[in-house]
């Protein structure tokens, strides 16, 4: 089956029945769409329906009661993410990107022939 982060996929009825008590399929889906204090429960789109799994599941319970007990995750500006950038930016010495070995230089040049290496024929 497909893992994705270390955690083997679930429906959400599934899910739903590894919590306790009677969780509804629809509470899922709402925790994912709209969350709840502030906190989504993340999922995966596949094939028209929707997954999650057990890590997913507890780190959302984790920050649910969290929110809960007046512990609210911290909530980053976009001020404070762009200052985060340019100081990891200053850390690794220049561009975050960089022409390293496997960089790519694409051509935009249309008379050319990128398979080819040499230029079309015209006509």
């Amino acid at each position: 089956m497909l893992k994705l982060e270390q955690g083997e996929l679930l429906s959400l009825k599934e899910a739903a029945r590894l919590l306790p008590g009677k969780v509804n399929i629809s509470t899922l889906f709402r925790w994912s769409s709209r969350g709840t204090r502030g906190v989504r429960l993340q999922t995966w789109l596949i094939g028209g329906r929707r997954f999650t799994n057990e890590e997913s599941l507890e780190k959302f319970i984790i920050d649910t009661t969290a929110a809960a007990d007046g512990n609210p995750l911290p909530v980053r500006t976009s001020k404070q993410r762009q200052a985060g950038m340019e100081q990891a930016e200053k850390e690794i010495g220049g561009d975050a990107v960089s022409d390293g070995p496997d960089a790519v230089d694409v051509n935009t040049d249309e008379d050319e022939d990128p398979v080819a290496g040499g230029h079309r024929r015209s006509g």
